[in-house]
């Protein structure tokens, strides 16, 4: 997938307790570089992934207002 091509993606790991409301802890994963795919033109990303069945159950991309270099390099 496009998040797993990012250079530096799983620089950061967090166990984020049960997100998705299953009962089973799901995992934050982070970078502080940009993707090659969707969504374009995003510097530093965090995508959660189910811990149940490894699904990506959404992303965490870097607002716009806010100018940091390392956004999704730390997600603990």
């Amino acid at each position: 997938s496009e998040a797993e091509s990012a250079y530096g993606f799983g620089v950061s790991l967090a166990d984020v307790g049960a997100v998705d409301g299953d009962g089973t802890p799901d995992v934050a994963v982070g970078t502080h570089d940009s993707l090659d795919g969707p969504p374009q033109g995003v510097q530093g990303f965090v995508r959660l992934f189910s811990g149940a069945t490894g699904a990506t159950l959404f992303d965490v991309t870097q607002p716009p207002s806010i100018q940091k270099d390392a956004f999704g390099a730390q997600v603990a």
